[in-house]
């Protein structure tokens, strides 16, 4: 599994970063529940409530939303 933030759009100005992949544990029903913080500094991002990793800045003050797929 892997998480990443983008951003600057898709163009030659587009930038991202993420921690590459990671193992999530198999859970009792097969779901997984997943979540992220913005804060102030950054983001946090969650995997059935544990972090697997944080990236700092940038931090958009725009409307955003998360794509799972």
């Amino acid at each position: 599994m892997g998480n990443n933030i983008h951003w600057n759009g898709y163009g030659k100005d587009h930038e991202h970063k993420g921690p590459g992949s990671f193992e999530i544990s198999g859970t009792p029903d097969g779901f997984h529940t997943f979540g992220m913080y913005l804060g102030k500094y950054g983001y946090i991002f969650y995997v059935n409530g544990k972090e697997p990793w944080r990236v700092y800045g940038p931090v958009s003050d725009t409307k955003q939303f998360i794509l799972r797929n």
